[in-house]
């Protein structure tokens, strides 16, 4: 219990927790699904449902993703445990762009147990690159 309020006052303290207490719109625990392939190509529809901590709209009207992890590593290891969650991620960006019709300018991953923050490109790059590890994990 002291270690998870631990990991919370951390947090709560952030400049990011300050910056999500000021958002003009701040949506927790939001639910999604994402038509796959995301084309509108017809045949086999699948769909990707997930829930995304946190999106919120920071002061100059950019969409935030932020995803919280508890996972136990330090500050050393957070680029190399990051990565694990590299699809999770681009995922949540692609969600968010179909259904704002406008691009996440942030996506990142929270590690309390550091307090680290780390990451994520969006750009065309991403985009063909979740496009491909989806399709991959579905085969």
């Amino acid at each position: 219990l002291g270690e998870a309020a631990e990991l919370i006052d951390r947090f709560l303290n952030s400049p990011r927790a300050k910056e999500m207490a000021a958002a003009g719109a701040l949506h927790r625990e939001l639910e999604f699904m994402l038509a796959w392939p995301p084309e509108g190509k017809q045949g086999g529809r699948r769909y990707l449902q997930g829930y995304i901590d946190a999106l919120y709209c920071d002061a100059a009207g950019g969409w935030r993703v932020v995803d919280y992890k508890t996972n136990r590593v330090t500050a050393d290891q957070v680029a190399a445990k990051a990565a694990d969650y590299e699809l999770q991620m681009l995922v949540y960006a692609l969600a968010v762009e179909q259904i704002l019709r406008s691009p996440p300018v942030e996506l990142v991953l929270c590690f309390l147990q550091p307090g680290v923050e780390h990451r994520f490109a969006w750009d065309t790059a991403a985009r063909r690159r979740v496009l491909e590890l989806v399709e991959r994990a579905m085969r």
